[in-house]
């Protein structure tokens, strides 16, 4: 009988034991945590809760550089506009002015298979905002900080490209099938350079070469 009891405080204690061992396998799993805000492709806090409005100043300016729209892009754009303002300072003329005004409308139409390639200093933005492109206006946040004038909003614009023939190539001449570029807006709507070459934030860990799925690609 001791035998009996014996056997039985050993099964018992190895039960518990075994119970033990298993009870975060038998435990329902803990709920997960909520899922971290998914940004559109961007690291800079763009995102639904902070949709921009469809008529954005910085959503006409990329849909002004895909139609060549050239006056309305130098009249948004910061920079340009100072420097019509210094020329008709320093020379009085309009047709200095104009003439000006023409370099301009040039370097904008300038899409040259040189200076179609992305690199760490940027790209100038008639290269990213090319006719048939298609471009969905993703998210906005606060903009930068460092710019010339303050920053009233920037928009996150996702442009996918049409071909491979007509995309924007990176540093190994690859085409890029889609990216994202931020555009930096003043309380007056005026573009804001952001970029050594270009005023456009490129978000480059958005970057996307699936032509798999690409009609035409």
């Amino acid at each position: 009988m001791g035998r009996f009891f014996k056997a039985m405080g050993v099964g018992a204690l190895l039960g518990a034991v075994a119970g033990l061992m298993l009870k975060p396998y038998l435990q329902p799993p803990e709920s997960p945590p909520p899922a971290a805000h998914a940004a559109g492709g961007t690291t800079q806090g763009a995102g639904p809760e902070n949709l921009a409005p469809p008529d954005s100043a910085g959503l006409r300016y990329a849909e002004a550089l895909q139609a060549g729209d050239w006056d309305t892009v130098i009249d948004r754009t910061l920079w340009m506009r100072e420097r019509l303002e210094r020329v008709q300072l320093e020379s009085g003329s309009s047709e200095s002015v104009e003439e000006a005004r023409m370099e301009l409308r040039a370097r904008l139409g300038d899409r040259s298979i040189v200076g179609n390639q992305l690199r760490l200093e940027g790209v100038e933005d008639q290269y990213v905002f090319v006719p048939d492109a298609t471009l969905a206006l993703i998210g906005s946040d606060e903009g930068r900080d460092d710019l010339a004038e303050p920053t009233a909003e920037r928009v996150w614009i996702r442009v996918t490209f049409p071909t491979r023939g007509r995309a924007l190539r990176d540093e190994q001449s690859l085409p890029i099938h889609a990216l994202t570029a931020g555009v930096n807006t003043s309380s007056e709507g005026h573009i804001l350079k952001a970029n050594v070459i270009g005023n456009l934030d490129i978000d480059l860990e958005s970057i996307s070469y699936d032509w798999a799925y690409a009609q035409g690609g």
